[in-house]
């Protein structure tokens, strides 16, 4: 999360409303969340980004799920040996032998979502729950088909969790419109507290 925030850049101060409005502007343009005095892609920021940003993202963010998945790949006839156990079980001890990849798959799942709170902010919410709503939908179906668990009770807990986070994102679209009522969203946020609360 730390180093996508680099990426981070929402609109301050709309600088589309022409040049009668340029002088009352405080921050024309998109800045850096971390800090709003920094325009992004500029200067300082562009510093980071090609210091930082980019390849904290090609080595950690994409780098360990991909290394992950590629190392046991190459091993996966030692997964049950005894000394390769003992040091990498943690990667894949919770999962069937036929699925010994899936940590990897988890990963890229919080990463996309991450990415999509990260590099979607700055164009629209809505666009943002559509795109997580994918994701969620796409991880559904995968563990559905997939079942990695083997204990089947995590199984059916890793369903109801996305069963219940995909309703909540779809729930969440409709704060986003604008005809919706106070009431009406009074009670779909008594609804999605609800929803947290029966899953746990």
């Amino acid at each position: 999360t730390t180093l996508l925030s680099f990426f981070s850049c929402p609109l301050v101060d709309d600088d589309s409303g022409g040049a009668a409005y340029a002088t009352s502007l405080l921050r024309p343009g998109r800045a850096w969340s971390s800090d709003y005095d920094v325009p992004c892609y500029q200067g300082q920021h562009m510093a980071l980004v090609l210091a930082l940003g980019i390849p904290g993202l090609l080595l950690f963010c994409l780098g360990v799920p991909a290394t992950s998945f590629l190392f046991l790949r190459a091993n996966r006839h030692r997964l049950r040996d005894r000394h390769f156990y003992v040091q990498y079980k943690f990667l894949y001890d919770d999962y069937l032998d036929e699925r010994y990849y899936w940590e990897s798959v988890m990963m890229a799942r919080k990463l996309g979502v991450v990415a999509v709170i990260v590099f979607l902010s700055s164009i629209g919410q809505q666009l943002q729950l559509l795109v997580a709503l994918a994701i969620v939908a796409l991880a559904l179906v995968a563990q559905v088909v997939g079942c990695p668990y083997r204990n089947k009770r995590m199984d059916r807990l890793e369903k109801l969790a996305l069963y219940c986070l995909a309703l909540q994102i779809y729930l969440a679209l409709y704060f986003s419109l604008p005809y919706i009522t106070e009431g009406v969203r009074i009670t779909m946020g008594i609804g999605l507290v609800g929803i947290n609360g029966a899953f746990v």
